[in-house]
């Protein structure tokens, strides 16, 4: 009696440890926004919840108004090695607008993507590697007119990404980016040349007086920044805050992470 007591125990105990284990995870973002650069306490929230299973992987992902309806969700399927093979899309009455598939090599690149909406195929991607498994090509085949988009990435002598080119279906250029790095591979500023604009994106990192990190965006165009956006991490690489700036440098929108423990 007393074993089978001890057996009861130890199932309950290994019981409770898988539950643990298994337990989801749950993000929840607070979406505000500003007026005349003052937090607009009047201005409706929006609430997204993303729930993780015990992998850590994001399975689903909801969009609340403020009413508590909730307005859209989405929900994701992996497979044995953490790859995303599955994602649906559904609208604020639970039903399904979009299906999306990916499909992976052996190294874990994807190799292919596609959209349907209602059973019929939207756009399809395809990608084309290096044998060191860098990306060279994506083709996006819309079925619908029967175009191509495609995306060209040549890299610089380090193996990084140095351009990426994307064609029009008539072969010209539509966008150029140009990337650049610091020492540690980390991409420090992003040109994206169009026929009529050129853009600067420029990226910083650090941290503040009280340990938390950060991690700044900058879009100019010109000599004049665009928009600005700051994110702030706890020391878990979780995000916490996240806010945006005009060209004045006043904030117009804020959203707050709140994580379950």
């Amino acid at each position: 009696m007393k074993r089978e007591f001890i057996l009861l125990v130890i199932l309950i105990f290994l019981q409770l440890i898988f539950y643990s284990c298994s337990k989801e995870k749950i993000c929840k973002v607070y979406h505000y926004r500003y007026k005349s650069g003052e937090l607009d306490m009047n201005s409706k929230y929006k609430e997204y919840k993303y729930i993780y299973d015990k992998n850590g992987y994001k399975i689903e992902e909801l969009k609340y108004e403020s009413t508590g309806w909730v307005a859209s969700k989405y929900k994701y399927i992996y497979d044995n090695n953490g790859n995303k093979i599955e994602e649906e899309q559904y609208d604020g009455n639970d039903s399904i607008i979009s299906v999306y598939f990916y499909k992976y090599d052996d190294y874990g690149n994807i190799i292919e993507a596609e959209e349907y909406s209602d059973s019929i195929v939207e756009w399809k991607d395809t990608y084309k590697y290096y044998d060191e498994g860098n990306k060279i090509e994506r083709m996006r085949y819309y079925y619908k007119d029967s175009t191509f988009w495609k995306n060209l990435y040549t890299y610089n002598n380090k193996k990084y990404i140095g351009e990426e080119v994307l064609h029009k279906p008539d072969g010209s250029i539509w966008l150029k980016v140009t990337y650049k790095y610091d020492e540690n591979r980390n991409v420090i500023e992003k040109i994206q040349s169009f026929s009529d604009r050129e853009l600067h994106i420029i990226y910083s990192d650090g941290s503040d007086s009280k340990g938390k990190d950060f991690h700044h965006i900058k879009i100019l165009k010109g000599d004049s920044v665009w928009w600005k956006y700051n994110y702030t991490y706890d020391p878990n690489g979780n995000m916490l805050e996240e806010v945006k700036y005009n060209k004045k440098n006043e904030p117009v929108e804020k959203r707050e992470y709140i994580y379950s423990k």
